[in-house]
């Protein structure tokens, strides 16, 4: 299937980075996607096809050609943010340890955890392999580093590297009190909805991350504690974990440095 992403000249070799990887992966989806400027941040504009119904008629079927706007929020994200730091919610941040400082989103995508765990008082790097969505967030970054609420609260603001994790991590200038790991996995079901469109898009790009067992080593035999976000129904992506923890849909498994090569 093609995918096809337009955009400004200036972002030419990153978008056509971006297509090189989704030729390069088996089964990724035919999309139409064109990234642009809108109110001073960049996001994607995808163009969707959808079978619509008229009432009279419920056997007969039109194609309609639909606009899905994805974007990071940052003035929603700013919006909720009713103290400082943000209070830390179980079962995550029992996940991630009272002694974490710092820690690095491995595997960033829209920036979602990483945007609340800067939120939550911790410096954030986040690295994200996928050129287009790297430069997206970079860029959401930059917006949110010049909002009232950073600079007044001097906010650590994550910062976003464009590259493979298993070649990053390790390297000294990635030092980290805890990697934090959340892989593209499997729906239980087929008909199983994505959580929203945005994620949607991401998962038919990227698929599924396929490396991410050999990540989950690599990390642990490199940084003190190791992250995984696991849906209830999958199995460890490695060994059994160190600890875990969870709730009824999803759960945390922990692995330390320390028993990482047994």
């Amino acid at each position: 299937m093609e995918v096809v992403i337009k955009g400004p000249d200036e972002y030419a070799d990153i978008i056509a980075q971006q297509i090189q990887l989704c030729a390069n992966r088996s089964g990724c989806e035919q999309t139409s996607i064109e990234l642009i400027q809108r109110n001073g941040q960049l996001e994607l504009l995808e163009q969707v096809t959808i079978n619509s119904v008229k009432q009279s008629d419920r056997a007969a079927q039109q194609a309609v050609s639909q606009q899905l706007r994805h974007n990071i929020d940052v003035a929603q994200f700013v919006k909720q943010q009713k103290s400082w730091p943000a209070a830390k919610h179980k079962p995550l941040s029992q996940a991630i340890g009272r002694k974490t400082r710092k820690l690095i989103d491995a595997t960033a995508g829209w920036g979602g955890d990483a945007m609340r765990f800067c939120a939550q008082g911790y410096e954030v790097i986040c690295l994200e392999r996928q050129p287009l969505f790297a430069l997206v967030l970079s860029d959401a970054m930059r917006v949110l580093a010049e909002t009232e609420w950073v600079q007044k609260n001097s906010v650590s603001v994550p910062i976003v590297e464009c590259g493979e994790a298993m070649q990053l991590l390790g390297r000294s200038e990635f030092d980290a009190d805890c990697i934090y790991l959340d892989p593209m996995f499997p729906s239980k079901r087929k008909s199983s909805a994505m959580a929203n469109k945005s994620m949607e898009l991401l998962h038919r790009l990227i698929g599924e991350d396929i490396d991410a067992d050999s990540l989950v080593r690599h990390s642990a035999e490199n940084y003190p504690r190791t992250v995984v976000k696991r849906p209830n129904y999958a199995p460890p992506l490695w060994r059994k974990p160190d600890e875990q923890f969870g709730g009824k849909l999803i759960r945390y498994d922990v692995y330390f440095q320390s028993r990482s090569k047994d």
